[in-house]
């Protein structure tokens, strides 16, 4: 005997009071899951990157590989329990139950955070009183500048306990805060005359000696302008469809403030056999800079983990736990007060030479996000150069070396600091 059943949709009627209600409800929702979930891959990514798990995954399939995988989940907090755990840690660190803290909302960006248009709302502590808004929120959420914040507080996009405040307004501790992220402007790359320095270049790939201040490839800020404006003018339809719409060819990427070598595919093939390289490690890059300070060896290596770095969600740091980065450096020469080193990268993080040698204590000169605040005169960026760039060609087998000679405005720095 079955016994019959239906579903009726009934509207909600709400007020402008539910409504608000409602909306800060389904918004913490959002938060809640993306902090969590996002808390868990981080986990998950430093459990990968442990030679324990690597060692068990190249273990034959039993139970032996079971019981190493769930002590491996165990150790790195990847239960149910554990997430019902992270779940009610957030929920205190709320305030009322319904916000995230400015820690947690910088949580919820990494991992991609609410969509575009969704409010991102933000509860403050008494460590925030003093400080300006526009500050607090450039802190707190990922890639958003100090002068993009103080736009939206001017455009009527943030409120302070349900109010608009003004531009130069100070927190005392205690508030709550709703962010609404501007509409991202439609982002397409399109083919732009863009002059190019080509090292290398043939039917499956191309090498370009990237001048410090151009960025790779669009995204927020950067619509047009970039290395892959300039790569689909050049080569035009024949760019890898790999990496993206908005990726075309690159296989790799160097930061806008650092000039240098940086490869594209021009076909599937060559992007996937060069980014089994970038993998495995066997993809050369060789860089070259000069750092503030006399390293007191004549060479060595960083071996230290890499991830955001916590305090401040634009850099990186070096964090227990993170991504395993390793850079080898050797001297070249020596000035009063500043080092002329080359580096090999074994890994290729995010900031990966800059951060390491600030981790050693000497920043790379001009480099004012990991050593000082006040910009060089006579240079763009950072004194780092993308030198050298070795790969297996992935049509003929063959190891291709290239070459690059370093900027005028290094070179020039070089001769500043040999006086």
């Amino acid at each position: 005997m079955s016994t019959k059943s239906f579903i009726i949709n009934l509207p909600i009627i709400t007020g402008d009071q539910d409504r608000r209600r409602l909306r800060k409800s389904f918004s913490f929702g959002c938060n809640l899951q993306n902090a969590v979930m996002g808390g868990g891959w981080d986990r998950v990514l430093q459990m990968r990157a442990t030679p324990e798990w690597q060692a068990t995954r190249a273990m034959p399939k039993g139970r032996e590989r079971t019981k190493a995988f769930r002590d491996l989940r165990v150790r790195f907090r990847l239960s149910e329990y554990d997430f019902h755990a992270d779940v009610a840690k957030h929920r205190k660190a709320s305030g009322r139950g319904h916000l995230l803290g400015i820690n947690e909302a910088r949580a919820t960006r990494k991992t991609g955070g609410t969509r575009s248009m969704e409010p991102i709302l933000l509860q403050t502590s008494e460590a925030d009183a003093g400080t300006r808004l526009d500050a607090c929120l450039a802190r707190a959420i990922e890639d958003l500048t100090r002068s993009a914040a103080a736009k939206a507080v001017e455009d009527g996009r943030v409120l302070v306990n349900g109010k608009a405040p003004n531009k130069s307004y100070k927190l005392t501790g205690h508030e709550q805060i709703e962010f609404t992220p501007e509409e991202p402007a439609p982002i397409d790359a399109v083919p732009q005359d863009i002059p190019l320095d080509v090292v290398y270049e043939d039917d499956d790939v191309i090498v370009v000696n990237k001048p410090s201040g151009l960025v790779v490839h669009p995204a927020p800020g950067h619509p047009d302008g970039t290395l892959v404006n300039a790569l689909l003018y050049h080569c035009g339809d024949s760019l890898s469809g790999v990496g993206g719409a908005l990726r075309p060819g690159i296989v790799h990427r160097i930061d806008r403030d650092t000039s240098g070598l940086i490869i594209a595919a021009k076909n599937d093939y060559a992007h996937q056999f060069l980014s089994a390289q970038l993998a495995d490690h066997t993809l050369a890059r060789t860089y070259e800079c000069i750092v503030v300070g006399n390293l007191r060896e004549d060479s060595g290596t960083v071996d230290a983990p890499i991830a955001r770095d916590s305090r401040d969600r634009k850099r990186m740091a070096v964090v227990p736990g993170g991504r395993r980065a390793v850079t080898h450096w050797e001297v070249i020469a020596r000035y009063p007060g500043y080092t002329h080193v080359r580096c090999r990268l074994e890994t290729g993080r995010t900031h990966q030479i800059r951060v390491h040698m600030a981790y050693l204590g000497h920043p790379i000169l001009g480099d004012t996000v990991y050593g000082a605040k006040k910009a060089v005169p006579g240079l763009t960026g950072q004194c780092l150069h993308a030198v050298g760039l070795q790969f297996i060609h992935p049509r003929t087998k063959e190891l291709v070396s290239l070459t690059c000679p370093l900027p005028e405005e290094f070179t020039a720095m070089l001769r500043k600091i040999d006086r």
